[in-house]
C-alpha cells in the first residue's frame, strides 16, 4: 500500500499567494515523553489512545446548542466544495 498524501498549503508573501503540494506522509507513534512535564496535555493524549475510542453525544450537545452542525452540514453551510481555495488559506496569506 503506498504511503498517504497530505496536502500542505502556505502562505508565499505574493498577492493571492498561496501554494499546495502533496507531500509524503507516514503515521509514526511517539511515546507520551516528548509531550515533557506538561501533566494536562500528557493526559489528554493519553486519553485520545484509549480504545474505544471518544465518542461524542451528538444528541446532549444538540440538546444544549441546537445549531450545531455535522461534518455534512457544516461543509454545506460554509460553501465548501472540494478543489474551491479555503477562506482560511486566503485570510491567512501574508500579505504583499
Amino acid at each position: 500500500m503506498p504511503e498517504p498524501l497530505i496536502a500542505v498549503v502556505g502562505a508565499t508573501g505574493r498577492q493571492g499567494g498561496a501554494t499546495a503540494r502533496a507531500l509524503r506522509a507516514r503515521y509514526e507513534p511517539l511515546p507520551l515523553d516528548v509531550l515533557g512535564d506538561d501533566e494536562d496535555l500528557r493526559a489528554m493524549f493519553a486519553w485520545f489512545g484509549e480504545l474505544p475510542a471518544y465518542q461524542g453525544d451528538v444528541a446532549a450537545t444538540r440538546a444544549l446548542a441546537p445549531d450545531t452542525h455535522d461534518l455534512p452540514a457544516w461543509l454545506a453551510a460554509s460553501g465548501w466544495s472540494p478543489g474551491a481555495p479555503s477562506r482560511t488559506a486566503a485570510s491567512t496569506a501574508a500579505p504583499s
